[in-house]
């Protein structure tokens, strides 16, 4: 068994922390994801009696989110679909805890999701959520969780009814696992692809499965540890009430497998290559039989094992159960010190509350909390406290104390002993769940791989106010596992080497599971780890790519020899097929991309381990992830280059999204020039341009209202076979052409547009350019700045379907006026004129030229945004022609 996991997640579980504060909801914030989002880490947030109707994230945060009163009061109901009630899945740790909560009614989605995070979920009822594939009641991926002492039923998923874990070394303790259904694989709980999970103590009945195992599997799982479980009455399914499939050393005993019903539905069944020991089991009354594939073990019975029984069904075991003290005699024993027995439930009292010493870690020559915490003694009045805690001077040095429940306590030290006693009748206290009564404080004195033991020693006791002994209450040692904690460090820069990502996912899997995201500057840490083997992997989710036409035009070149690219990343980003070499494939690709026919085939990011020395020769095999082991020394530089696929002329580093590209080769005119006409007519509408010279690629991306025009197509004479895509309301041109350079300087018509106006269109209609691109023969970004284009209407005369031009020239009154952000300014023009538009101030100032260029005849309106500028009176001069008119608008705010 590794340990490493369960003494981590104890500490962090039993960490008490001292300076933390308390939101109350609904007092503090009327929801619970608002007290989330405005509690700081080690805070508790303390939930009242109610339903609350909304699904909660953590955030990463190190927080308690507890009910005052318990799940069957305090209900977390789900208000969206395809989301989960709880979420866990930015890297929260075990010190992130979600308790006493009924948890219900997702649809398309778990009742809550654990990625990348390891907190600890305990106490709720998980009822009623229906997943479409991975879990039902809880998923866990990448995780580390502890789910413990939960009833988690009724809920359904494709696979994983109850509980599914996936790439986790997960701990699921303790749980009422009943009536989850499944559509393929595993209505209760499923493993697939996990490491050292523990699986212990939980009751798993009354399961259904259509196929596959019905109470719990595990899939290419290593190390598993399957004890003491109870897996009754489930039915349906083909693979065994336990199933092991293609899963090696593993370890199942002290199980009680009995009465599982449906096809091929055995005891315990290997599917595949499995190795287990099994023994000290007892399987029994499986239909059709208790064993396929492994054959029973030591110590293994075939019994019923004489469950209690009644209504409510009990699986407790009766007086004369064979499954009484024939667990492995290895195994702990039973808490009240007999051997192990068989199943979830051992015979005998059954210990309601405790007082444990939390096992930790600490670092030779510093200080280590060792918190003394109370567990099942809520609603117990407690006037009277003696505790005698034994440690080993040579290992620990005792230092202080401190508790926020007993005031002035009398403690005493010595010989290796520390011995408290508290007493104060007049005014007991009470012990909220998983409460640190008192906290020891240590020096750590032993060297790396000691371990420091602390036991209860002498007459500990707990008394009410009358003086009597709190009876059940079990007394758990503890231990300091000594350590050298280390640190992994590191940065991810754009593969110019120059320019820091930010928002990397930083993912650390092996001995541990956790994950971090980069910073504005690029770098991430990981701090207080244990040593073990890692593997670190960076990945980016999809964002503004910086693919333009002028990185197919670099391509090209690079393909047919006119230049090499100057470093061997950029094979990488140009290789968007990842088929390891760099293609004609990868150019078509790519042109489909900026069409927005395909997304990129292989993501958006590669990420190479900047320790590996690439070139031209090793490009296709640089490794994305480190493997090492972290044992003696901190690594403080495990750093990444990020390289963006497709994007090989850097007009991606960090995230420019908004940004200015590049001026790097002189400058273009881009202009939709205006066109007029009425429901029903085809028009054109030319794209002109100026300043265009020796063009190798046009890239043009516009928008329209579906509703208002129907794009037909588009037409040029100038650019050979381009690849388009129309699509409802876009249009998307992509052409390029290394060795037929293009030039077109004096303004005219490079490409032209044909639309039908729709009935019920508008006065005016826009054709708004949302992007464009042009690159030179060199591979070189122009400048360029692009004009929208209007399609007008003609208006109709007042008693006739005709329609007919404005008699003369006009500039009307501005509406609103007074106005308090936009004017529309409206003028009619009889003739196509050139019209200038200017807005001036109250000192005749120019401040903004709205209009300068030629305009069709027809009527016209033209909108002011004020934006920032002040209240006062503006004017607006109207040019068109020999025509010349003002108008007065006062700005309002």
């Amino acid at each position: 068994m590794n340990t490493r996991y369960i003494v981590l997640s104890m500490l962090l579980w039993f960490v008490y922390y001292a300076n933390a504060s308390t939101i109350r909801i609904p007092n503090d914030y009327p929801t619970i994801q608002q007290g989330i989002n405005a509690a700081n880490d080690d805070d508790l947030i303390l939930v009242d009696n109610g339903t609350y109707n909304e699904n909660i994230n953590f955030l990463g945060k190190a927080i308690t989110v507890k009910s005052e009163n318990g799940p069957t009061v305090t209900i977390i109901h789900s208000a969206t679909s395809n989301t989960a009630v709880v979420r866990f899945n930015s890297g929260e740790g075990s010190n992130s805890i979600i308790e006493g909560f009924t948890i219900k009614d997702a649809e398309s989605a778990a009742g809550v999701t654990i990625s990348g995070a390891d907190p600890i979920v305990r106490n709720n009822i998980i009822t009623n959520n229906h997943g479409t594939s991975e879990g039902g009641g809880v998923y866990c991926s990448y995780s580390s969780a502890v789910i413990r002492n939960n009833i988690i039923s009724n809920n359904s998923a494709g696979t994983g009814g109850g509980i599914s874990a996936w790439h986790s070394s997960v701990t699921i303790d303790s749980n009422i696992v009943f009536s989850n259904t499944v559509a393929v694989w595993t209505a209760g709980i499923r493993l697939i692809y996990c490491d050292d999970p523990v699986i212990t103590h939980n009751l798993v009945y009354d399961n259904t499965a259509n196929t596959g195992a019905v109470g719990i599997s595990i899939t290419y799982t290593e190390n598993a540890e399957i004890f003491n479980n109870t897996i009754d009455g489930n039915h349906g399914g083909s693979h065994g009430a336990l199933c092991i499939s293609y899963s090696y050393n593993n370890v199942a005993e002290n199980n009680i497998i009995t009465n599982n019903t449906g096809n091929n539905c055995y005891g315990i069944y290997k599917y595949g290559p499995s190795t287990a020991v099994l023994g000290f089991n007892d399987v029994y009354n499986n239909e059709p039989g208790d064993y396929y594939g492994f054959t029973p073990g030591p110590g293994s019975i075939s019994a019923d094992p004489l469950f209690v029984g009644g209504e409510p069904f009990d699986f407790r075991l009766q007086a004369g159960s064979p499954c009484i003290d024939t667990g492995d005699p290895e195994s702990p024993p039973d808490p009240d010190g007999s051997i192990a027995d068989m199943g979830a439930y051992y015979f005998g009292t059954v210990l309601t509350a405790a007082i444990d010493i939390a096992d930790t870690y600490g670092e030779n020559g510093q200080p280590v909390d060792i918190p003394l915490i109370a567990t099942g003694l809520t609603g117990n009045e407690i006037a009277g406290v003696e505790l005698h805690v034994a440690y080993d001077p040579e290992c620990l040095e005792y230092t202080d104390f401190s508790s926020d429940y007993l005031t002035d306590p009398l403690v005493n030290v010595g010989d290796g002993v520390i011995n408290i006693l508290w007493d104060d009748y007049e005014n007991p206290i009470t012990l909220p769940d998983s409460s640190s009564l008192i906290d020891l404080q240590f020096v750590v004195l032993g060297q790396i791989g000691d371990v420091c033991l602390l036991e209860w020693t002498g007459d500990n006791e707990l008394v009410d106010p009358l003086g009597e002994p709190i009876d059940g209450v079990g007394w758990d040692n503890g231990s300091v596992t000594v350590i050298e904690f280390h640190s992994i460090a590191g940065n991810v820069v754009y593969y110019d080497l120059l320019n820091p990502v930010a928002g990397v996912t930083i993912q650390l899997s092996g001995d541990h599971n956790l994950s971090t995201i980069t910073d504005d500057a690029g770098t991430y840490i990981f701090e207080t780890l244990f040593p073990g083997s890692f593997t670190l992997c960076p990945s980016r989710a999809d964002d503004d790519t910086g693919v333009t036409v002028t990185d197919i035009v670099n391509i090209r070149r690079h393909i047919v020899r006119l230049e090499t690219f100057d470093t061997p990343y950029k094979l990488l980003a140009a290789d968007v097929n990842t088929s390891g070499t760099v293609s004609v494939a990868d150019v078509i690709k790519l042109r489909r991309y900026l069409a927005d026919l395909d997304e990129l085939p292989s993501g958006n990011w590669a990420f190479i381990n900047s320790s590996f020395v690439i070139n031209d020769d090793n490009w296709q095999s640089a490794p994305d992830c480190i493997d090492f082991d972290l044992w003696d020394a901190d690594l403080t530089d495990s750093s990444f280059v990020g390289v963006r696929m497709g994007d090989v002329d850097y007009s991606w580093a960090g995230d420019r999204r908004g940004m200015p590209r590049p001026k790097t080769c002189g400058f273009i005119e881009l202009d939709l020039t205006d066109c007029l006409g009425v429901p029903g007519d085809i028009v054109k509408m030319p794209v002109n341009v100026a300043g265009f010279k020796d063009v190798a690629g046009f890239e043009l991306h516009l928008e329209y209202r579906p509703e208002e025009l129907r794009c037909l197509g588009l037409e040029t004479e100038l650019m050979n076979q381009p690849t388009t895509n129309i699509a409802e309301g876009e249009i998307h041109f992509v052409w390029e052409d290394i060795f037929h350079a293009v030039t077109l300087n004096d303004g005219g018509e490079a490409l032209s547009l044909l639309f039908e106006i729709l009935d019920g269109a508008p006065d005016t209609m826009v054709i708004s350019v949302a992007s464009a691109h042009i690159a030179d023969i060199a591979g070189a970004d122009y400048d360029i700045v692009t004009t929208n284009g209007y399609i007008y209407q003609q208006y109709p005369t007042k008693n006739a379907d005709t329609y007919s031009l404005p008699e003369s020239f006009k500039l009307r009154e501005t509406y609103p006026n007074p106005f308090n952000a936009r004017a529309n300014i409206v003028f009619d023009i009889p003739e196509a004129s050139y019209v200038t538009l200017a807005v001036y101030d109250l000192l005749g100032r120019e401040i903004e030229i709205l209009v300068d260029r030629f305009y069709p005849a027809g009527y016209h309106r033209v909108t002011w945004d004020a934006g920032a500028r002040p209240s006062g009176l503006y004017f607006v001069r109207f040019r068109a022609g020999e025509y010349n008119a003002d108008r007065k608008m006062l700005l309002i705010k």
